[in-house]
C-alpha cells in the first residue's frame, strides 16, 4: 500500500515538474521522508519530502501543488469509498448523508479548480508560477489512492479472518477510509495516533464489539509501523544505491 502511495507522488510530479524525476530515486525519497509521520506533529514528512525532492531540481510550485493535490485526492478517495461502502450496507454511517455529502465534494472541488484556474490567470502568486493541471495524472493518482484504501481495508479484513471476528467487507472498508479521515484532519498526531484507532472503534465498535475493534486496529497499527519500517529501510538502500551509482558515472566522465 506505501507503494501505490509512492506511486501516486511520482505520478503528479513527473506531470507537473518542468524536468521530471526519475521514478526509483523519487519513490525512494517518499519511502524515507515518510517515516517522518511518527515525529510529533504529523507534518515531518512533507517538509522532508520537499526538501529532497528539491535537490532533484524539482521547483517548489510544483511540489507545493504536487502535496495540495495529494491530500484533496486522499480525501476524496476516501470520502468516495465510504459512500460506496455505506450505500451498500444498512446506514452503517447514519452521520453521512449521501446527497449532502455528494453536493459538499463537488462544491469544494469547484472551488479548487476555479481558484487555481484564476491564480494561474494571474501569472502565480508572487513568484511561484502553477503549472497547469494534468487532468488524466489527476485522475490516475484519484485510481490509486483509492487502491490504497482498499489495500489497507483488505489487510484488515486480513487481521479479521485470523482472529475469527466476523466483519462486513464493506462496513470495514467505510470504517478505514473514516479512521484513516480522521487522522488525516485531525493534526498533531503523530501518524495519527490515538485518533484513527478511537475513530475506528466508534465507527466499528456497534457492529462487532468494543473489544474486538480495539483488537483489530491495534493489531493493524502494529502491521502498518512494520511495513513503514521496512518500506523506509529499503528506500533508504535504494537511495545509497542510486548515489552510488551517481558518484560512479561522475568519477568515470571525470
Amino acid at each position: 500500500s506505501n507503494v501505490l502511495l509512492s506511486t501516486a507522488w511520482w505520478v503528479m510530479l513527473s506531470r507537473l515538474s518542468p524536468n521530471p524525476p526519475r521514478a526509483l530515486p523519487t519513490m525512494a525519497s517518499y519511502a524515507v521522508s515518510q517515516y517522518g509521520k511518527y515525529l510529533p506533529g504529523n507534518v515531518a514528512h512533507y517538509a522532508l519530502r520537499h526538501a529532497w525532492s528539491r535537490r532533484s531540481g524539482t521547483p517548489h510550485a510544483s511540489l507545493g501543488l504536487a502535496a495540495g493535490l495529494e491530500a484533496v485526492l486522499l480525501l476524496l478517495a476516501a470520502l468516495c469509498l465510504m459512500l460506496i461502502a455505506d450505500g451498500s450496507g444498512a446506514d452503517f454511517l447514519p452521520f453521512l448523508r449521501p446527497p449532502a455529502a455528494i453536493a459538499l465534494l463537488l462544491t469544494g472541488l469547484a472551488t479548487l479548480s476555479l481558484g487555481l484556474r484564476w491564480i494561474q490567470r494571474r501569472g502565480g502568486i508572487g513568484r511561484l508560477q502553477l503549472p497547469p493541471l494534468p487532468m488524466p495524472a489527476l485522475l490516475m493518482a484519484f485510481i490509486i489512492y483509492s487502491a490504497f484504501f482498499v489495500a489497507s481495508a483488505a489487510l484488515q479484513f486480513g487481521i479479521a479472518a485470523m482472529l475469527d471476528i466476523d466483519v462486513v467487507p464493506t462496513h470495514l472498508l467505510a470504517a478505514t477510509a473514516g479512521s484513516w479521515l480522521a487522522g488525516f484532519v485531525i493534526i498533531g498526531a503523530p501518524a495519527g495516533i490515538g485518533v484513527r484507532e478511537a475513530a475506528f472503534v466508534g465507527l466499528m465498535g456497534h457492529v462487532i464489539g468494543d473489544g474486538a475493534a480495539l483488537l483489530l486496529i491495534g493489531l493493524f497499527r502494529v502491521a502498518t509501523f512494520l511495513g513503514d519500517t521496512i518500506f523506509m529501510a529499503v528506500g533508504a538502500w535504494l537511495l545509497r544505491r542510486d548515489g552510488r551509482r551517481i558518484s560512479q558515472s561522475a568519477a568515470r566522465g571525470n
